[in-house]
């Protein structure tokens, strides 16, 4: 068995053994997005080849996040599949391990991922790294702004302001993902799920993207100020008594709502390995020290999962 980076000439090889892993077009499509990112990478996008055949893919994607206060060079794994006549054999821990050495020589300090809590820990992943923060929010107590926002789709020329209302917002959340200055991380591929830019006096003031039949469960919040964040919430809920933000407990705009409804759901499946000693290691030391865990706001290519 050979371990290798991708050729363009895998592609369809590689859509079948993830369609086979996993059962359905979900995987291959989360493929083919995440090779148009910027971050995509081929060295980091690796196939298992066996007597000529294609039989495991593993795709890494190289980010940064935030751990500690500090910009980390990440890598989250996503997804992986073996084929299933050749499970059980190692293909997927060679695929693991070559992927670990690739992203540390590329400068990775950290990998995560969401992935089952009895096979990943093998290969050094802790559980519990991070989670999802929620927070309900009674309409009634936001103050109604004057007018209402403009609401738009993201264009181009937002981009710099989207990405710097994203810095600033989750600045002290650990395992925030930085996201890229291009329309594929603010433009949803799923067209049950809506993006929209909040514009005040011409300017824009905040991003929220939410499912068109769950607008007041939002995947996405940004605002620039708190005048901006209360208004958006309004409208984004319109008639309904309560909204739910996913607001982390260190995000800029929770203090604009109150603590009170914020929950943050630590999963087991969130894990994250060290590539590299350091950022890490200190995390998970300050989190036995009670450091309320991160969350990851995934890029809008993993919607439709």
């Amino acid at each position: 068995m050979e371990i290798r980076p991708e050729t363009i000439h895998d592609h369809p090889a590689v859509a079948r053994v993830n369609l086979r892993a996993f059962g359905g077009m979900g995987e291959p499509m989360l493929v083919a997005l995440l090779r148009q990112r910027q971050s995509y990478d081929p060295d980091l996008s690796l196939v298992a080849e066996q007597d000529g055949n294609i039989v495991g893919h593993a795709l890494f994607t190289r980010c940064t996040i935030r751990l500690m206060g500090e910009d980390v060079p990440a890598a989250y794994l996503a997804p992986i599949g073996v084929d299933p006549a050749c499970q059980r054999q190692g293909v997927g821990t060679a695929l693991m391990q070559e992927g670990h050495r690739i992203a540390a020589a590329k400068g990775c300090h950290v990998c995560f991922l969401l992935g089952h809590t009895s096979y990943y820990p093998r290969f050094g992943y802790h559980t519990g790294a991070f989670g999802a923060a929620e927070m309900n929010v009674a309409v009634s107590a936001l103050a109604a702004p004057e007018a209402p926002l403009e609401a738009r789709p993201p264009e181009e020329h937002d981009l710099s302001t989207l990405c710097a209302f994203c810095r600033s917002e989750h600045a002290d959340v650990d395992f925030s993902l930085h996201p890229e200055n291009t329309l594929f991380d603010w433009l949803s591929p799923d067209p049950r799920v809506y993006a929209r830019v909040y514009v005040r006096d011409g300017a824009p003031v905040g991003y929220a993207r939410y499912r068109r039949s769950a607008k007041t469960r939002v995947i996405c919040f940004l605002a620039a100020d708190a005048a901006a964040a209360q208004a958006m919430a309004v409208q984004l809920a319109e008639h309904a008594p309560e909204i739910t933000l996913p607001m982390h407990p260190r995000s800029k705009s929770a203090p604009v709502f109150g603590l009170q409804g914020a929950t943050l759901d630590a999963w087991d499946a969130g894990m994250a390995c060290a590539l590299q000693p350091g950022a890490l290691d200190a995390y998970f030391a300050a989190l036995s020290a009670g450091r309320v865990p991160g969350a990851v706001v995934w890029p809008p290519v993993f919607d439709p999962l």
